[in-house]
């Protein structure tokens, strides 16, 4: 099950306290007081919140990797059919936020035809998202002729893992982006508190979306019996979606049952433990933040050159 870490310390106050004293030297802007945070605290062991501020630096390279012919035309890459390519954000993402969009249209250049699946944001309980996440593969699937390459980033490998373990025919291959994809499925402390308090949310949600249909059309609803029919509704919906992730997680110690490439960054948000698997056709280390994977230049390259052999792989082994 989920892995709490031992961090102390408030990261986010001790941040706080350190950019508002940046803050009084006019000569310092806040995106260099990131930056040379960010280098500093890559040098030693420190609250997860430190270590994703190398986004920053992240940030810096693909600005000027945007300059670059490699990304303007795609030069010397691989370049696409116009096959499609599904993507699945990660925990708590949305679709528009700036990393999940950088990759699709990085895909877009080089010739893939990106498309999401699953829900516009990734905080739902996992058999409500992986339901949404079937229904949107069926029809992707059907629409490309054939199984597709997908991109899980963060969760969204882990979800994707899940259900090629059920539908191993929607995939040519799946390729994570600091995914927990293992059954140690470990998370850094912060991370894990935001997931056990949204298990919860969607828990009670369930719970009072039951006793709602249990009340429907009893004009004495909110008498004290039917008011705990629906607190026995909330506990039942939040065991109910903790059982569904349990079911889950165990899932991960079963053989893969498609080809999986694990990109693993420098570990933080994800525990670099969790973000590989023994069967896993390739491990890409790629020195990213866990935020950065879908920005980092050297990870934009190596997805390129990914997809295309997962395609192309597949398609040999077809015609033989």
């Amino acid at each position: 099950m989920m892995q709490i870490g031992n961090r102390g310390g408030n990261a986010l106050s001790l941040l706080a306290k350190k950019l508002a004293s940046a803050a009084r030297n006019p000569v310092i802007d806040d995106i260099t007081t990131a930056i040379r945070l960010a280098e500093a605290f890559l040098l030693e062991e420190r609250p997860i919140i430190y270590k994703e501020l190398a986004m920053c630096l992240e940030m810096k390279e693909f600005s000027e990797f945007k300059k670059t012919e490699t990304w303007k035309k795609g030069k010397g890459m691989p370049y696409g059919d116009g096959r499609k390519v599904v993507l699945l954000q990660g925990f708590c993402e949305t679709r528009n936020m700036p990393q999940i969009e950088v990759l699709g249209e990085w895909l877009m250049r080089i010739g893939w035809s990106p498309d999401f699946v699953g829900p516009k944001w990734n905080g739902y309980s996992i058999v409500h998202t992986l339901n949404q996440v079937s229904m949107d593969m069926n029809g992707i699937v059907n629409a490309n002729g054939g199984p597709v390459v997908a991109i899980g980033r963060s969760l969204g490998g882990t979800q994707l893992f899940l259900l090629s373990q059920g539908n191993p025919r929607w995939f040519k291959g799946l390729i994570t982006l600091d995914s927990p994809i293992n059954p140690e499925f470990a998370f850094a402390e912060e991370v894990a508190m935001m997931g056990i308090s949204l298990r919860l949310a969607n828990g009670m949600a369930l719970g009072m979306h039951k006793a709602q249909q249990a009340a429907a059309g009893n004009t004495h609803a909110y008498e004290p019996l039917a008011m705990l029919n629906a607190s026995k509704a909330v506990g039942s919906g939040i065991l109910s979606c903790m059982h569904e992730e349990l079911i889950a997680v165990r899932r991960l110690s079963e053989p893969a049952k498609i080809p999986i490439i694990a990109y693993r960054g420098r570990g933080g948000i994800v525990a670099r433990s969790s973000a590989v698997r023994p069967d896993a056709m390739l491990v890409v280390e790629t020195g990213a933040t866990h935020m950065g994977h879908s920005i980092k230049p050297s990870v934009l390259v190596s997805l390129a050159r990914d997809v295309h052999r997962l395609y192309n792989a597949n398609d040999a082994e077809g015609a033989m």
